[in-house]
């Protein structure tokens, strides 16, 4: 006989799958159809996660709901983006790498990449005017996605899928072998956030999250080199993660084991770089973007709207999470309750968190299930209502009152869950363990 936390888990289910076939048949390029189906979606997706949280499911059950997240992806695949323009970005950089050019060296309106101008690229490129600001690893997956498939979207979508399918297999050994409920992997595979920042608008954070997904799994099955391998090919998607690398530092007893977790993950990322650092810089375009791009901060909102200026109030941001980020450091935590809290604060003193940032700490949620994330995961659903009026208006209208209403339940939830290592601080028994 059917539980009846399980009867309703399967009813919302059926909900999610109903929209999103509605998503399917009726969404391509229509954003009306992406901004309300995110929505309620992730709507559905918060009494999901309670459900989950709560109750206890048979094996086979977790499994079939494990196989609906999958097809979901599936039968979405083919969708072109809708919420963002980013692919082409990723088709242009694998083009001119295809060419023989740095994709550091030249912005795609450059006058000596004419020769590769056609009539979707570079037009179809947001910010033509700047070099890349993705890592090497991301520009070495885009070579391979543009000889797979050329202009087209195809080469990235197939490894779009590949890396998510690989995050959830990851993510489904980790538990089975560890005798952790399989239930726990449906906190991602269930959220409607992974399937429409990746598997319809293809970004490219799905390649740094798997390997994210892989550190967790080899790290905490004691294979340490191998996570260390993992983290360093995670940092060269993006630096998000780079974040892990004091924390596993001070969380190593022998000396040999800390500076393994410095050396490793760096030396790998710089190995990578070193193709491209040749001839360009890298960084160029990136430290332009960091500089002066704003969108959907909370904690560096709030102060630009007092300050009414961007630098500084980047600074004083930044200076917050610096500190917050120490008292995490030192604060009487567990390893994986640290590394997901790293994530979540720099999110929130961020200038910048677009949706498919939040996915760095959603894949997290299976290995440290908080509901602030889970939350979170959810309430960035309404930074869709920005790209629907763009897309209708030409505008870009962020809603202060819309961003309060996102980061307030999930600061109200991430507090209550850092009050226990706030009530016990041991910073200076700490530091003794470290350096004894």
């Amino acid at each position: 006989m059917i539980k009846r936390e399980e009867l309703y888990l399967y009813v919302l289910v059926l909900l999610m799958s109903v929209s999103l076939l509605i998503m399917r048949l009726n969404g391509s390029d229509n954003i009306y159809y992406y901004t309300y189906i995110f929505i309620i979606t992730s709507l559905f997706y918060l009494i999901i996660a309670w459900l989950i949280l709560r109750g206890d499911f048979e094996f086979r059950s977790l499994l079939f709901l494990l196989g609906i997240g999958i097809i979901f992806r599936v039968l979405l695949l083919e969708l072109n983006p809708i919420g963002s323009d980013d692919v082409f970005r990723y088709i242009w950089d694998g083009k001119v790498q295809a060419n023989g050019i740095n994709p550091y060296l030249y912005e795609p309106n450059n006058p000596a990449l004419t020769f590769l101008h056609t009539i979707s690229l570079p037009s179809l490129i947001n910010f033509a005017n700047m070099p890349t600001i993705y890592f090497p690893l991301s520009e070495i997956l885009f070579f391979i996605a543009y000889l797979i498939g050329g202009e087209s979207i195809i080469g990235i979508k197939l490894l779009i899928i590949l890396f998510e399918l690989g995050t959830i297999f990851i993510i489904y050994k980790y538990l089975t072998e560890n005798n952790i409920s399989i239930k726990y992997s449906l906190l991602y595979v269930l959220s409607p956030l992974p399937i429409f920042q990746f598997i319809i608008d293809s970004h490219v954070d799905i390649f740094g999250i798997f390997f994210t997904a892989l550190f967790f799994y080899l790290y905490f099955g004691n294979k340490k080199f191998g996570a260390f391998i993992a983290l360093g090919l995670s940092i060269a998607i993006k630096p998000t993660i780079g974040l892990f690398l004091p924390i596993l530092f001070l969380y190593e007893e022998k000396w040999k084991e800390r500076i393994k977790s410095i050396i490793i993950p760096i030396a790998v990322t710089a190995i990578l770089f070193i193709p491209y650092i040749i001839n360009a810089n890298p960084f160029n375009a990136l430290i332009i973007f960091s500089k002066n791009w704003m969108y959907n901060g909370f904690v560096f909102d709030i102060i630009n709207m007092v300050l009414r200026d961007n630098q500084e109030s980047r600074m004083i941001s930044g200076g917050l999470f610096i500190i917050s980020y120490l008292i995490l450091l030192f604060a009487n935590y567990g390893l994986r309750d640290k590394l997901y809290f790293s994530v979540i604060l720099l999110l929130i003193f961020s200038p910048v968190v677009h949706p498919w940032y939040v996915l760095w700490l959603v894949v997290i949620l299976p290995f440290v299930p908080k509901w602030s994330g889970i939350i979170f995961a959810a309430t960035i659903c309404v930074t869709s209502i920005t790209m629907l009026i763009y897309k209708n208006l030409g505008m870009w209208i962020e809603f202060k009152m819309l961003v309060f209403f996102e980061y307030l339940p999930v600061i109200v939830f991430l507090i209550i869950e850092l009050r226990r290592g706030i009530r016990k601080p041991y910073f200076i028994n700490h530091l003794r363990k470290i350096f004894s």
